[in-house]
Formats: C-alpha cells, structure tokens, sequence
C-alpha cells in the first residue's frame, strides 16, 4: 500500500540545509520543465529517493510527486508556477514547497521546504517511459497481439478513463481481466524506478490468448477525474466502468471476465465483483486482508524492522501510531480530531508546524475511510473464484498475517472457490529481494518473478 504509509516520527528526523545557488540558470517555460524527474535529498542521516512526474496541459503545468523510499506515491501539487527562471510546485497537502532553477536542460537545482525545514535537492530529467532504458523483461514491439489505446467513461463520477488494451490477433480472447493498480496516482503500467509491472503482466496474459485492459489512475496520466477527496469506494466506480467497456468488445466472452488487483487494487477488486455481476474472478496481487489501521501498523513496524530501526524507537512509533489510528476510527469531527492527535505528534518530537502537516494526509477522505476499512465486508460476499498470492518478503501488505486472513475470511463462505499462494523470497512488487524494502525495488533488475506470471496464466485457465 504505497500512499498508506505512515511513520509518525520520520518528520522529526529531518534536519535544516541550506539551498544550493546555481549560477547557470536558463530561462524557464512550460515546455521545458514538463517531464520525468527524480533525485535524492538528505534528510536526518536517510537518502530519501523522489520522482516528480510533471505535465504541460497547453502551457499549464501540473505536478505529481512519489516520495519512493518511503513507498508514498502520488503526492498531487496543488500549485505549479513559473516566473522568468523559477519553478515553484507547491504541495499544500504536505505543507512543502519545492523551489528550483533550471541548469542546462537536464537538471533542476533547487531546495525542498517543509515546515521549518529546508534542504537541498536536485533533480534530473528521466527519460519518458518510451525512450527510458527498458527493464529485461519489458516487451518490445512489434508485438505478436493487438494494442489499443482506448478510452471509456465513468458515467457514475464524471471521469474518462485512458488506458491501453492488449488482445490476441486471432480477434478471440479466452478470458478477459482488468489491472487495478496500488494507491496513489498510477500510470496504465505502474510504473515505479523505472519498473512497470501492469506492462509485463499484461504482455504476458495476451501472449497466452487473455484480453488485457490497463489504465490510468483518475486525474493522472490521461485520465481526467477528481482524485484529490477520491476514497477506495470512488476507485471502485473507475475498475467497475472498465469492467462494462471490457465486456463490450466483440472478443471478450461474457463468463470469463476478471480482475486483477494489486495492493490497494486488491480491496478495490472485490469492491467491484460484488457491484457488477459481470466480473467471473478476482485475483488479490498483494491484497490486505486485515483492517486498515492493522495494516498500517504492520506495515509500519516490518519496513522499520527491515531499515534496522531499534526496538525502542519502533515500539514508541507503533504506541503513537495506535493512538493515532484510535482517534480516527472513534471520532469524525476534524477539529476534535486534530486537538487530540496533534499533542501525540509533538510529544514525539514534531514540530507544530509538522504536526500540523502530518494532519493534513490523516484527516484526508481517502486516509480516514482507507484506516477505517476491513476487507473483510467485500472478501465474505464474494461467490466467484478467487485466487490471492504474495511474496514472504512483502513489508507493505506483510504476506503471513494478511493471506491467512484471506484464507480464515473465504472459508466461511459456502460458496467460496479459492487459492491461496505465497512465493518465497519475492517483495510487494513480486520482485526477487534481499530484505524487502522499498528502497530496494530500483536496484533489482526484475520487474516480477516469472514463476508468478506463470502461475496467475495457469490458474485463470484453470478456474472457470
């Protein structure tokens, strides 16, 4: 679950640097800032690795933000401006302004300001998805099946959908599925660290004769639609609109249409079965089975373990972030909210002005209803096939606690048809790991263990 993640003490760990001046700075335009960029900012003894995906929409800019050392994708600037040979994106929501001027025209020199604190950051231009330096699995074309960029409505919320969809050349498809990606803003591919999962799986299925549909998140890529206040539930009318234009195309059978999701998409998924009878499966890629404030603290709690955090100072994290969750799950008025919770923030070591901040992603509608979910109330109802996989190494949707609450969950459904798989030494992304972290992701050349495809190719054949 990249955009849950939540350590309440990590902002108190950042330390002030001042702003490096470039001297070389050009004259800035639309244009010229639009684009991929990453780097690497030193905070409070940790590199933290962040990408910004900035668009030019006809001389308007807009930005987004994946903080990916921290696994929190999809950080939406409320603010992108340009004055002469300034760039200023501002991100309200986590009360952060990232300041910088143009060097060449590959590098942005610049600093990051969070509340009191400001440090050094430089990013550089990354190479757009179609020219960047492909992963060893990513396909190349010309591919031996159709590929279609389409578009399709949510009639439900007032958002058009942009996605791609893959189908073999004989004009007939076996199964049909629909990715649904993990939370935060995701293109069509998922793509994270030049990774892009959605992409692999999806050249994989249609060569074994499965229709594909992936798209872009809401308000992302080139799909229009609110994704600022959208909630999980909100997700699930954008995964039920591609299930109905799935099912529309002349080369889909009705009966053998599913859905994959992975992490966040795998509560979105079952979410959607159970709205629209034209889904005949589901497939939980790293799907939560346990409520949400549980998974957070799991979460929270594995990824500190992993970075080498000592016991003390994961166990003062996980007695605040409990206190924290309380508070949410028991009370809905914001204001009583945030005069009980920002006392917790600064008791350990925030500043007023970063409690201020952490409170801006806790009270969020997509947060609250996210901590406050137990996939238990979609996973019981389900009458389909099923089949729900992890790696041993995942931090971010812990496999053993989470698969056994899928499995405890299904079996009490008579009507339940499910399997359960857990791969050995694979991470969230199904990627062969070393500890799991998020921060390794970049670093492993595989985008997803052959083994997995194999094994979804072999069961979507199998369950119908």
């Amino acid at each position: 679950m990249k955009k849950a993640l939540l350590i309440i003490l990590s902002a108190a760990l950042l330390l002030s640097c001042s702003a490096k001046k470039d001297q070389t700075a050009v004259p800035l335009d639309a244009d010229k800032i639009a684009g991929e960029w990453s780097g690497t900012m030193k905070a409070g003894g940790q590199d933290l690795e962040l990408a910004f995906h900035i668009k030019n929409d006809s001389g308007d800019l807009t930005a987004v933000m994946d903080s990916i050392t921290q696994g929190v994708n999809g950080i939406i600037a409320e603010d992108v401006a340009i004055n002469q040979t300034e760039l200023k994106i501002n991100f309200k929501s986590i009360n952060a302004v990232y300041t910088a001027s143009l060097s060449g025209t590959d590098t942005l020199e610049g600093s990051w300001k969070q509340g009191p604190g400001k440090y050094d950051l430089t990013l550089q231009r990354r190479r757009s998805a179609l020219t960047a330096p492909m992963r060893p699995q990513d396909p190349s074309e010309p591919y031996p099946y159709k590929s279609e960029d389409v578009t399709f409505r949510n009639l439900k919320q007032d958002a058009v959908l942009a996605g791609t969809l893959t189908y073999p050349d004989s004009g007939k498809a076996d199964y049909a599925i629909i990715l649904i990606s993990g939370s935060g803003s995701q293109d069509r591919n998922e793509e994270l660290m030049n990774h892009r999962p959605f992409l692999v799986i999806s050249d994989y299925l249609t060569r074994e004769g499965i229709a594909v549909l992936r798209y872009d998140d809401r308000g992302f890529g080139e799909s229009t639609g609110d994704a600022a206040d959208a909630t999980s539930a909100d997700l699930a009318t954008d995964a039920d609109a591609a299930v109905n234009f799935m099912a529309q195309q002349d080369f889909v059978q009705v009966g053998k249409i599913g859905l994959a999701g992975h992490s966040e998409g795998g509560l979105i998924a079952p979410i959607t079965a159970n709205s629209n009878e034209l889904v005949d499966f589901v497939i939980l890629l790293a799907g939560p089975g346990v409520p949400g404030d549980k998974l957070l603290m799991s979460q929270s709690e594995a990824i500190m373990k992993a970075a080498g955090a000592s016991e003390a100072a994961i166990k003062q994290t996980s007695e605040i972030n409990r206190k924290v969750y309380d508070i949410l799950l028991n009370e809905t008025d914001d204001e009583i909210i945030k005069n009980q919770i920002i006392p917790l923030l600064q008791s350990a070591g925030l500043s007023e002005a970063q409690a201020e901040q952490q409170m801006q992603q806790l009270t969020s509608p997509w947060f609250k209803y996210f901590t406050a979910y137990n996939p238990e109330q979609e996973l019981s109802r389900l009458s389909i096939p099923v089949l729900a996989v992890n790696g041993s190494l995942d931090l971010q949707v812990p496999a053993e606690e989470n698969l056994t609450a899928i499995r405890k969950i299904l079996e009490k459904s008579e009507k339940s048809d499910f399997t359960i798989k857990e791969f050995d030494g694979l991470n969230h992304l199904f990627q062969p790991a070393v500890k799991g972290l998020p921060s390794e992701y970049g670093s492993i050349e595989k985008t997803i263990a052959p083994e997995v495809l194999e094994y979804i190719s072999s069961w979507i054949k199998t369950a119908l």
